[in-house]
């Protein structure tokens, strides 16, 4: 079978502005299938100050394309430029595809991509310049995760938890891919999965990056992690598996080849800024409702966060009247990264004691008349704790995420 490649990056495209400043803003993770988040989207004001007021979207926006539109269309209302690059959710082939005759991920991924289009967004580098000539240069990447890319030991007793993860990751069942891609014979589009497959899909998307770096400062973005270093040691992760779906060594060595001031990802929903070969690496994701009120709070809060200025270059957290730091990039620049410490972290223990119990939310009779004790029991605080969404370790200082 032959493989029909998507559109290659090219070569950045030139914009000049009258504006004093170019100010380029990231956000990823909008999962507007929530209506609260669409909401959030739609109604989302300009950020202040003045200047040309570019977004860079880091994918997983929504797997339905009408929803891509609306979303996308009041985003580019809002920002005088928006950069787009899809998400593994945006890879989900629905009923609605297939009856509009897309067939797999790779044509559904360009569908979304000429949606964006469609709306005045772009997919592919540009270059803009202030009224002083100052430029940047931003670039999307694209990319898929791969097992491979988790080099670090287990820290679940009896195995890594692979098959029982595989079992409940969405694009195992959702995605659907050329057979030529996944290294097999055949004309149907099929599923990939943990290490089957992967490894080639990922080799594949980061092909595609066609872009030539020059003294311009560059951003680079992509939805995928492209160091490990980006996502917490696993024995913070209530998922410890998220780290063999969460990045890609091929997109990491574009990425370290490129060497951009700044790269923009998203995925994990664990937000994160830190400093890798000189690049600053950052995700500030929206995520689901649910997180907004623990891990993504503050994304939600101040919204897109500005990441670069042509007047002062890249805008860390931390410094110069940024927002504080995240948790992760504050634990990192002060602790080493340390694998083979498989210990779990206190609330990670937590969460797994209370999920080997199997705990149940109590089910309050549905009638006058039941005692105090029992009505307590119906209590938002109390019922978290039951089911395991306790805010452990958030009191700590950490983003201890947990992907759905």
């Amino acid at each position: 079978m032959r493989v029909v490649h998507a559109a290659a990056l090219c070569t950045a495209s030139a914009l000049a502005t009258t504006k004093p400043v170019v100010r380029l803003f990231g956000l990823s993770d909008l999962h507007v299938d929530y209506a609260a988040n669409l909401d959030t989207v739609k109604t989302l004001e300009r950020p202040p100050g003045e200047g040309h007021l570019a977004l860079i979207i880091a994918g997983d926006v929504t797997a339905d394309r009408d929803t891509l539109r609306d979303a996308l269309t009041a985003l580019r209302r809002t920002f005088d430029d928006v950069f787009y690059v899809p998400g593994n959710h945006e890879a989900w082939v629905t009923s609605t595809d297939r009856e509009d005759g897309i067939g797999d991920s790779v044509a559904k991924l360009r569908a979304c991509e000429g949606v964006a289009e469609a709306c005045g967004c772009r997919t592919a580098p540009a270059t803009l310049e202030d009224a002083r000539g100052r430029a940047v240069t931003v670039a999307p990447l694209r990319g898929w995760y791969h097992a491979s890319h988790d080099r670090e030991p287990s820290v679940l007793p009896d195995d890594d938890g692979s098959r029982g993860f595989a079992r409940r990751w969405a694009d195992y069942r959702k995605c659907r891919w050329p057979p030529a891609l996944l290294g097999r014979n055949g004309k149907e589009a099929v599923a990939h999965g943990m290490g089957a497959g992967d490894h080639d899909l990922s080799a594949y998307f980061a092909a595609t990056n066609n872009i030539a770096r020059d003294n311009t400062p560059l951003v680079t973005f992509s939805h995928f992690s492209p160091r490990f270093e980006c996502v917490p040691e696993k024995r913070f992760l209530l998922e410890p598996c998220l780290a063999k779906v969460s990045g890609s060594d091929h997109l990491g060595d574009v990425v370290l080849a490129l060497r951009p001031d700044v790269h923009v990802f998203g995925h994990t929903h664990i937000p994160i800024d830190i400093e890798l070969d000189g690049t600053y690496h950052v995700q500030w994701p929206l995520g689901s409702p649910r997180e907004q009120s623990r891990q993504c709070a503050r994304a939600k809060a101040l919204g897109p966060l500005e990441l670069f200025r042509t007047d002062t270059g890249v805008r860390r957290l931390g410094h110069d009247g940024a927002p504080e730091r995240t948790a992760w990039g504050q634990y990192y620049s002060d602790k080493p990264r340390t694998p083979s410490v498989t210990e779990p972290a206190p609330w990670v223990a937590s969460y797994r004691k209370r999920r080997a119990k199997k705990v149940r939310e109590p089910r309050v009779p549905n009638h006058a008349g039941y005692d105090d004790e029992v009505a307590a029991l119906s209590r938002r605080s109390i019922v978290e704790r039951l089911e395991g969404w306790t805010d452990d370790g958030y009191t700590k200082g950490f983003d201890a995420g947990y992907v759905n």
